[in-house]
């Protein structure tokens, strides 16, 4: 399974769980009797209380809202809901072996083994959404969301005859001098794209863009600052592509110990860098990115001496 299967199977589990929870609260709370009968049956020599069905009900119901909430936080990879799924797939491992065992003791065999298979799938859970490879693909969100998110325009900037493209500039980050157009590196580089040096930059030690290569933007070239999201949503990426196969947060770069590490946001249709699917990897200077099926971009990065 790949690094966002977990993820996909656990937002499937809680959807399900979520709304069986809400189902079997109403349920509870409104066949209370049955249930209290079946306790006094399961635990004969105890006391049970007369409104403990309801409580079970009324616990039922808000924990199947929860899973609901918690499955979509899962499905659209938010940091937070791979924690409090673990959590809630622990608690309700617990709770189905304590029914079990309850079932077991009135003598519902049968029933029982319903709820020891929950506990196990709860168990099965947990494990996978602590996996590395699970914790990486929510690893965007968990550090309290994106940094550098972009929100003014920069004027464009001319380099002896090349246009540099028009993009937003980082709030959080101060805008790099001016370019000297002169200081171009004279080294080969793909077609469209200036290698410059920005003097007295004080952000990452490399220049780095992705440059489009196919479409109607071909060509068109994106700068890459500490953090830049690519996908369709406008509303949370840098780098917003129209096309239908890209997922809203398709995939992120960030500039990492002097490199830029690209990572797939448990994408629908993967990110792939020279035809090889990938998770993470680390962008070498010409590595040739494509995202889904249809669009092709290459990385282009230009050392500082």
């Amino acid at each position: 399974m790949n690094r966002s299967g977990w993820g996909i199977a656990a937002s499937i589990y809680n959807w399900i769980a979520g709304v069986l929870g809400i189902l079997v609260g109403l349920y509870i709370i409104l066949v209370s009797g049955f249930f209290l009968d079946l306790l006094r049956r399961a635990l004969p020599d105890m006391s049970v209380i007369a409104i403990l069905p309801m409580i079970f009900g009324v616990s039922y119901l808000l924990f199947g809202v929860l899973r609901c909430v918690v499955g979509f936080g899962l499905i659209t990879i938010r940091g937070w809901s791979r924690i409090t799924a673990v959590v809630i797939h622990i608690i309700f491992g617990l709770w189905n072996l304590t029914l079990a065992v309850l079932l077991i003791r009135a003598d519902l065999i049968g029933l029982s083994l319903m709820f020891v298979t929950l506990f196990i799938a709860n168990v099965v859970m947990s494990v996978g959404l602590l996996l590395r490879s699970t914790a990486d693909a929510y690893a965007g969100y968990s550090m309290g969301g994106m940094v550098g998110r972009q929100t003014q325009i920069a004027p464009a900037m001319n380099y002896g005859g090349y246009q540099a493209p028009t993009q937003a500039a980082p709030t959080p980050i101060q805008t790099a001098p001016a370019v000297n157009a002169t200081s171009a590196y004279a080294q080969p580089r793909p077609a469209g794209v200036a290698r410059t040096e920005v003097a007295g930059q004080k952000g990452p030690q490399i220049v780095a863009w992705l440059v489009e290569r196919n479409g109607p933007r071909a060509g068109k070239e994106h700068r890459l600052d500490n953090q830049i999201t690519v996908g369709r949503d406008p509303g949370r990426c840098e780098i917003v592509l129209d096309e239908g196969k890209i997922s809203s947060e398709h995939a992120r770069i960030r500039f990492e110990q002097g490199r830029y590490v690209l990572f797939d946001l448990a994408s629908t249709n993967h990110t792939y860098v020279n035809n090889q699917e990938i998770q993470k990897h680390v962008l070498q200077d010409g590595d040739q990115v494509r995202l889904g099926p249809n669009v092709q971009m290459t990385f282009v990065q230009a050392g500082r001496p």
